[in-house]
């Protein structure tokens, strides 16, 4: 039931909010989703749910990437986001990164873990 609406929630905030885009991922045996969101502040929203109870949830590395002749390209590690919420099946972090991304067409890239268990995931593109 927690997860039916905190997933409602989700679903309410990113239509609420049309000028953001997000990226959700349904993702694997551990993690329900993950989102990143990649504002045209240069910010980042971040929130993974899980499946079931894990602790702890976080989020670790963070590439900058650009995008290239269709290719995308590293440009630098960027500092892990800081958590603003964290329970036994969520975590949310907000990071702003206006410092780092210049103009072009960019995103993020991303490593969630719970459990002992990491994934791999990426932000919406945006070009700036």
């Amino acid at each position: 039931m927690k997860k039916a609406i905190c997933l409602l929630f989700v679903l309410f905030f990113s239509v609420a909010l049309m000028n953001q885009a997000y990226a959700i991922t349904m993702s694997d045996e551990v993690f329900l989703y993950t989102t990143a969101s990649l504002s045209s502040n240069k910010d980042v929203s971040f929130t993974l749910i899980t499946n079931y109870p894990t602790s702890p949830i976080s989020i670790g590395s963070c590439v900058l990437q650009i995008k290239t002749n269709n290719n995308w390209n590293n440009v630098c590690t960027l500092p892990s986001p800081t958590i603003t919420g964290q329970g036994i099946d969520y975590c949310s972090a907000f990071a702003d990164y206006s410092s780092y991304i210049g103009t072009g067409t960019y995103r993020i890239k991303y490593n969630a873990t719970a459990d002992g268990h990491t994934i791999t995931r990426y932000s919406n593109s945006r070009t700036f």
